[in-house]
């Protein structure tokens, strides 16, 4: 688990430092598909800083996986450490992480609580921003509690799956 999380922070950083077209969508599904695949291929190791800057600075777009693979190969080739190289994670990314996995549990628990959803329902009575902030409210119920989606209007289920 460690070890894909290292992967999915080095990608990420990765996309931070190329220029990229796509939705947020297509980035996660590439995100997960191309951490699968480099695990299998790659030991941690091979996830540090002096890798990313490597293969970042022979990037000008996200790379596809198979020119992601090559230059990644090449760099390990040549910089397979000796000792133990700090993989990219480190204090700040998992200070982060503990914050985001918390506050998702806290999310979690709101959502669960029918009440909790019906309340926010009632916040949007008579709201100028009502559908806007109700495609949010159906995005969170529907990943945190979907057994709550049925108390959500189906207008607001609609606009969930509506492209942005």
């Amino acid at each position: 688990m460690r070890e894909m999380l290292t992967i999915r922070d080095w990608l990420k950083a990765l996309g931070m430092l190329c220029a990229g077209q796509g939705s947020v969508k297509e980035a996660q599904a590439r995100l997960s598909a191309y951490a699968t695949l480099l695990a299998r291929d790659f030991k941690p190791a091979a996830f540090t800083t002096d890798s990313l800057t490597a293969v970042a600075r022979d990037c000008t777009f996200f790379p596809s996986f198979g020119e992601l693979s090559k230059a990644l190969s090449a760099w390990w080739e040549n910089n397979a450490p000796t000792a133990n190289v700090p993989p990219i994670a480190g204090p700040v990314q998992d200070a982060w992480r503990q914050r985001v996995e918390r506050e998702r549990a806290e999310a979690r628990a709101d959502w669960e609580q029918p009440g909790k959803v019906l309340a926010s329902l009632r916040g949007l009575e008579g709201h100028p921003r009502r559908l806007e902030f109700g495609r949010m409210l159906a995005a969170l119920v529907n990943r945190h509690a979907p057994e709550n989606v049925g108390l959500l209007p189906p207008e607001f289920l609609t606009l969930l799956e509506q492209p942005r």
